[in-house]
């Protein structure tokens, strides 16, 4: 098959984005820069989430989105609730609705309030993407589907424009919007792009060195 559904590749990704950010939080001064394993696991996930999308597609949209809903609920809720649940038993939970929602990005965006479970804020950008992206790819033309990514990307950067463009009369809220998914979505969509790619094009390999050069430019 062409196109495997699992990359083993992704895996050892995985753990270098994981081995990252546990090490930031152990040790912020330390390991200032494991924070980049944040930005690591949204492409990784904006990457696969495409590739699933385009590769289980069928004539059936009602089919299609059942069943990849069912698959993240069953996947995703059990442990993220019990651990809420664990959380607010403890009282570790401010306004515990915004969690229980994923919107607790939004809330810390909005507030400025931070505690121990800010970190919540990225599986509410991941929950975010798992709930609208389906739904807007599946529903757009098969052909045109590059093109609503490439939208998608420059919406994300005007968002990103108009929040630094904000800083310096609201100083803090250029940080704060990373949280948020219009501004946080540009590393899932560069993920989605090349899980785009990488499901519809040939098995012909882009060759490493033009990544790293076409990240390094774009970036």
């Amino acid at each position: 098959m062409a196109h495997a559904t699992h990359r083993v590749q992704l895996d050892t990704l995985r753990f270098l984005a994981f081995l990252m950010v546990f090490l930031f939080h152990l040790e912020e001064k330390k390991f200032a820069y494991g924070i980049l394993g944040v930005p690591l696991f949204f492409v990784i996930s904006g990457f696969l989430i495409t590739r699933l999308l385009v590769l289980h597609e069928s004539s059936s949209l009602s089919r299609d989105l059942w069943i990849f809903y069912l698959r993240r609920t069953l996947r995703i809720f059990p442990l993220y609730y019990v651990t809420l649940f664990v959380l607010l038993w403890l009282g570790m939970l401010s306004r515990p609705l915004w969690y229980f929602l994923y919107l607790k990005n939004v809330d810390f965006f909005l507030t400025n309030e931070w505690s121990r479970t800010v970190h919540f804020w990225s599986l509410c950008v991941e929950e975010q993407v798992y709930l609208l992206f389906p739904l807007a790819f599946w529903l757009w033309p098969r052909s045109g589907r590059f093109y609503l990514l490439v939208f998608l990307m420059l919406g994300s950067w005007l968002f990103q424009w108009v929040m630094d463009s904000l800083a310096a009369a609201n100083p803090g809220v250029e940080w704060r919007a990373h949280l948020l998914l219009p501004y946080a979505g540009e590393y899932l969509l560069w993920g989605c792009l090349a899980g785009w790619y990488d499901a519809t094009r040939s098995p012909q390999r882009v060759p490493a060195l033009w990544m790293i050069v076409l990240g390094t430019l774009l970036h």
